[in-house]
């Protein structure tokens, strides 16, 4: 994971902490993001390739 970074934002006298948990999951959900995209790219797979394989995967699952 990224390294958090611990500097706090000042907006008048109220501190923001800036690397709340829910920042933290947004970092790692934009690593994970950036390794799928590389990872389709390397297959030669489209993100709509991979919606209509989901789909039909979940259609013929919902279908059992």
């Amino acid at each position: 994971m990224a390294e958090v970074n611990q500097e706090k934002q000042s907006s008048g006298n109220i501190f923001t902490d800036l690397n709340t948990p829910e920042q933290a999951e947004l970092e790692s959900l934009k690593i994970a993001a950036e390794k799928l995209d590389r990872l389709l790219a390397e297959k030669g797979i489209t993100e709509n390739e991979l919606v209509e394989e989901f789909r039909q995967l979940r259609q013929e699952h919902n279908s059992k």
